[in-house]
């Protein structure tokens, strides 16, 4: 398998028996899988592509990035939160066009980057905000809730008339009153078992109680999934 897919002009290193050896790359040929390197010498030396050990890498196209990420992927902690970091660079990529991502996307993109950077906390302070936001402006033009001096309250609209004229307190209350009505573009949110109800609970006490220091990896990838869910619909 090989491990690096470096680009012409930079320097690589190679394993070469029992040592290694470092040039400048300045051939590939994908047909025979070898790369030519030019040594400190001046000697140009032919290797093995999966020879390549290590690289200066400057990744020249989106598809070496991708691969290198996917990689990558055998060295995070969990799957889970690895598939999440796989949305969030998608999501970094996409071009928002929806009016209720359109008008929170500078928003957005700077959560993701902090998720991306490892900062949770702040991520999670960024993106539960907007993520609100975005649940209940749909529901507003799906003709599920409307609003109210307080809370939003859902409408007669709603399947189930348990739901009629009581207020939706949060995020997580909007996402189940979703799935109930079975009439609105979120109503398939929790049909994704991705989407965990549990830790977006944790999330948004935390943050409503200024506890969200102890915020960790996990909470935050269910933030990404919940938007890449609702942003595939939308």
């Amino acid at each position: 398998m090989v491990n690096y897919m470096p680009s012409i002009g930079q320097i690589v290193t190679v394993k070469n028996n029992s040592s290694t050896i470092s040039g400048k790359l300045v051939s590939i040929d994908g047909e025979s899988y070898k790369i030519k390197l030019l040594l400190d010498n001046g000697e140009k030396k032919s290797f093995l592509i999966n020879q390549v050990v290590d690289a200066d890498f400057t990744f020249g196209t989106f598809e070496d990035a991708v691969y290198h990420i996917q990689a990558s992927g055998a060295n995070r902690h969990c799957h889970y939160c690895y598939t999440a970091v796989l949305y969030a660079i998608d999501l970094l990529t996409c071009e928002f066009k929806s009016q209720p991502f359109l008008v929170r996307s500078t928003m957005i993109r700077n959560g993701i980057i902090s998720y991306l950077s490892m900062e949770f906390p702040t991520a999670a302070y960024a993106l539960v905000p907007q993520i609100e936001g975005i649940i209940n402006q749909i529901l507003y033009e799906d003709g599920l809730l409307k609003q109210t001096n307080g809370f939003p309250v859902w409408t007669k609209e709603h399947q189930d008339s348990k739901y009629h004229t009581k207020r939706c307190t949060n995020m997580v209350k909007a996402v189940e009153g979703a799935h109930s009505s079975g009439n609105s573009r979120i109503s398939h949110l929790l049909d994704w078992e991705a989407i965990d109800t549990h830790k977006l609970k944790n999330l948004r006490n935390k943050l409503l109680h200024g506890t969200l220091l102890d915020v960790n990896e996990h909470e935050v990838s269910s933030l990404i999934f919940l938007i890449q869910a609702i942003h595939h619909k939308v």
